[in-house]
């Protein structure tokens, strides 16, 4: 009878809270929930109060990290969702145990967060990235094996609702714990006309470079793909390579390694540029190397499919499946047979826009939001 006091007092049946981390994704997010659910919603940010660097649109409240665990079950009183965008530290795992029961839970899980709960190393990282972080002491030291912890455990029991980037990351969760599938929701961060092509509408590559993956992350298998492209005797001009956020001292190998196989034809991207300038260097590249096993660099992936540039994924790996299984031309190796025709990119578009576009994306949110709050 007093929690539905409260609730009504303080309207709580439509308020969420949103647990976030200064990262790029979040402003889309709150422009998404903030449709879908008007005045409903508070972003919480458990770090001392700084000024942010990719946060621009989002009023976000700050948090001493060290007292948020201890203060987030006062916080759950007010709201009838929390929401972790990502999932990765323990002090946010160990703070879930203690959130009333009446209060729904929610992970809106990124990967990263994911990925390190269910493999170890060997399954994500290729033979040559595998032998440079094992035999480099300032990477291996940041690069954590299969980790499903004490902490883990008791805050995925926990959990009411699940959001993965593709759906099949679910099923890792789901098989671990016997999770039964009303506890998925379908959701992603950004859409195709706001966030992704933004400005490039109906464009097309036109050039003869070649992309490797997105960032300096070191299960971009970077050193692999080089391989791959040695190995191809394909003809390009450039060789473009986002090294722009990740690990610093990963993309400083990296491009090392790329300066010593490829000269000049070398490109490394080493600062964030603004989006119309980082995707006029995309577009020059009519082919497109994800080396990583996980799922990993999702936005770029859409982008250049999107463009109609033959996107190459590890065959091993689900983002492969995902867009295999619903007919969209993509490859698992480099080879001169690389092409898209004009119905394979009309047929690409009609696919991403189903899940992407900024409509669907509007009903997802709509739905994600009446089922968490109900």
């Amino acid at each position: 009878m007093f929690v539905k006091v409260i609730e009504k007092k303080l309207n709580i049946k439509k308020r969420i809270l949103h647990i976030v981390s200064d990262e790029k994704f979040i402003d889309s997010a709150s422009r998404d929930f903030n449709g879908a659910n008007p005045n409903g919603n508070t972003y919480l940010l458990p770090e001392k109060s700084k000024k942010l660097q990719f946060i621009k649109k989002t009023n976000v409240y700050f948090v001493n990290s060290k007292i948020f665990p201890y203060i987030l079950p006062l916080f759950s009183f007010f709201f009838k969702c929390i929401i972790f965008h990502s999932l990765y530290k323990d002090s946010h795992k160990k703070a879930i145990k203690f959130i009333p029961p009446w209060v729904n839970v929610c992970w809106i899980s990124w990967g990263f967060d994911l990925y390190p709960l269910f493999f170890n190393s060997d399954q994500i990282l290729r033979k040559k990235t595998l032998e440079l972080i094992k035999n480099t002491s300032d990477l291996s030291k940041n690069f954590k094996s299969k980790n499903l912890n004490h902490f883990s455990i008791k805050a995925i029991q926990r959990i009411d609702f699940f959001s993965t980037v593709l759906p099949l990351e679910f099923d890792f969760i789901k098989s671990e714990f016997n999770i039964n599938d009303t506890k998925y929701i379908s959701w992603n961060y950004l859409n195709l006309e706001d966030d992704i092509i933004r400005g490039f509408e109906n464009k097309t590559v036109s050039g003869n470079n070649i992309l490797i993956s997105h960032s300096a992350s070191v299960e971009n298998n970077h050193l692999d793909s080089f391989d791959d492209i040695i190995n191809s005797n394909l003809n390009f001009e450039k060789i473009i390579c986002p090294l722009s956020y990740g690990n610093s001292k990963y993309g400083d190998y990296v491009e090392k390694k790329g300066f010593d196989i490829f000269g000049n034809k070398f490109y490394p991207i080493r600062e964030f540029l603004p989006y119309e300038e980082y995707v006029n260097l995309l577009i020059s590249c009519n082919i497109s190397v994800f080396g990583s096993v996980r799922q990993i660099g999702l936005g770029n992936i859409l982008l250049m499919l999107y463009l109609g540039s033959s996107v190459v994924l590890d065959k091993s790996s689900i983002t492969y499946d995902f867009f295999s299984n619903r007919g969209i031309k993509i490859f698992n190796q480099l080879n001169f047979n690389l092409s898209i025709n004009n119905d394979e990119l009309i047929f690409t578009r009609r696919s991403l826009e189903e899940i992407w576009s900024k409509e669907n994306k509007r009903k997802r949110t709509m739905q994600f939001v009446k089922k968490v709050i109900v």
